[in-house]
């Protein structure tokens, strides 16, 4: 599954991506056919997940003939939203931890329902899109359906964004599960938000550069450190949070639908800061791809050090703790394996303020072809 053929032509790897989306999506399901062993069910979503979001956030969406199907984000991390990350991330994390205390766990899980749905919905719809979206006529894919725009006082510019007919088809199932999720909080249906939480994440999440990775995982490795050892802010608001913000592995077999399922969970931070990073390390070797593999073992690795030493020693674990230098020293091996330390160090795939690498830059205008060239024209 790791290992895609190097020479694939669009369509053959849109394929593939179609299926490894149905796979992860499907993954889900298992559990309630099959006793699975936790460790090895978790260990396999998420390293399912944050090989797949790197495909993702690599290939941006694009059609047959090489034409993005969507729009990248606007601009990267920079060097400043790196190290300031884990103060944000602390600063959000302490608000809900006072919110549950003072104001109850109830009463805070409604007032977030509607907003996970939300989000929910438009996550669940983009990965459908990455499914089936091609079965849809192309002038179901290109034109606009509903052109929404609205402002907001806490904002200085209005929101504005267009939906194509094959999305807008697509975001009434999407409704249906995320709401689903919202009302019964059974952990099926949880895990089917939180997978695309996943994959939508690690692909909006750019990190533009490897140095700025290696920073935002180094501050997070202290964040996950503090929080988890020091108090019990994480593990509280993480067993507290009835929202997709977790994957629920049952540990009982047969499994129940009504809410009561007894599940081990694994934050989805857990899989979409450490896949940003790797995902930078595919955009850094898109032919060879042997950073990228390193990593990803780098990443299998230290999620497995962290279901052991969870079981060992029967305490919830900082999975950042052993997945930051997981992920950070296996890239660095691999890039020691070809003798790219120092061109991988110094990586930009974007540079401060969304301005594109040099080099990532001339590759992509070399792959451009007349047809795509006219469309962007």
């Amino acid at each position: 599954c790791l290992c895609v053929p190097r020479a694939t032509s669009a369509t053959t790897m849109n394929v593939f991506l179609a299926v490894a989306h149905a796979v992860a999506l499907l993954w889900t399901f298992v559990p309630i056919f099959v006793p699975l062993y936790v460790p090895a069910t978790v260990t396999a979503v998420s390293c399912l997940c944050v090989w797949l979001g790197s495909w993702r956030a690599a290939e941006e969406g694009k059609d047959e003939d090489g034409t993005s199907l969507k729009s990248e984000s606007d601009e990267a991390m920079t060097t400043r939203d790196a190290y300031m990350l884990p103060f944000t991330g602390s600063a959000v994390l302490l608000s809900l931890y006072v919110a549950f205390k003072f104001f109850g766990k109830d009463m805070v899980n409604k007032l977030l329902s509607a907003y996970f749905v939300l989000l929910g919905t438009i996550a669940i719809a983009g990965v459908m899109y990455s499914i089936v979206g091609r079965l849809f006529p192309k002038t179901w894919r290109e034109h606009c359906a509903l052109d929404v725009k609205f402002s907001l006082p806490i904002l200085a510019e209005p929101v504005e964004f267009s939906v194509s007919a094959a999305e807008f088809v697509l975001v009434v199932p999407a409704a249906a599960v995320a709401i689903a999720s919202a009302v019964t909080k059974v952990w099926l249906l949880n895990n089917i938000v939180g997978v695309a939480f996943c994959l939508q994440g690690i692909e909006l999440l750019r990190i533009g550069s490897y140095r700025n990775g290696v920073l935002m995982l180094s501050g997070l490795f202290l964040y996950d450190i503090f929080w988890v050892f020091g108090t019990d802010v994480m593990v509280t608001v993480a067993k507290s949070f009835d929202a997709p913000i977790k994957l629920l592995f049952p540990k009982t077999f047969p499994v129940v639908f009504d809410g009561t399922q007894e599940c081990s969970l694994l934050g989805l931070g857990d899989i979409i800061i450490p896949g940003a990073f790797i995902a930078e390390t595919l955009r850094f070797d898109r032919k060879n791809r042997r950073v990228f593999y390193f990593t990803v073992v780098g990443y299998f690795v230290g999620i497995v050090t962290t279901l052991v030493v969870m079981n060992v020693f029967n305490h919830a674990q900082p999975a950042l703790l052993y997945l930051v230098p997981g992920c950070i020293a296996f890239s660095l091996l691999g890039a020691a394996s070809c003798g790219r330390v120092k061109e991988l160090w110094e990586f930009a795939s974007e540079k401060e303020g969304g301005e594109e690498d040099a080099n990532a830059a001339a590759a992509k205008k070399q792959k451009k072809t007349p047809r795509s060239s006219k469309k962007k024209a």
